[in-house]
């Protein structure tokens, strides 16, 4: 049950992301970047999933309601739901998920990082 959550909630930020970069391949200067990381926090309690892409950000109005209330979907005329199912899914696991715009060597892009408590069993 624990795993099938994680899942859907990196399925469903790794599928923002991927859909951001597709809009930019048309551009042949532009190489899509995508970066999945994982790490334990210094004191071992928590387990940071990081992911970034280099697809330019988004508007810092959406950014400050990102995983915490619907925002329109960049798929078409509606709102999107991805984004609360993610943040609802990690909330159950008593963790967070935040989200950054960043610069990176000159290029524009969105950070995510899932942070879900570890246990010692």
């Amino acid at each position: 049950y624990i795993n099938r959550l994680i899942f859907i909630a990196i399925n469903n930020i790794l599928d923002n992301s991927i859909f951001a970069l597709q809009k930019l391949l048309l551009d042949d200067n532009f190489t899509a970047k995508l970066n999945i990381s994982l790490k334990i926090s210094q004191d071992s309690k928590k387990l940071i999933i990081s992911i970034i892409d280099n697809a330019g950000g988004i508007e810092e109005t959406k950014l400050q309601k990102l995983y915490k209330e619907q925002i329109e979907s960049s798929k078409g005329k509606r709102l999107g739901e991805g984004t609360i199912h993610t943040a609802y899914f990690v909330s159950i696991l008593n963790g967070k998920v935040t989200a950054a715009n960043i610069i990176n060597k000159n290029e524009k892009g969105l950070k995510t990082n899932i942070s879900i408590p570890l246990y010692k069993i």
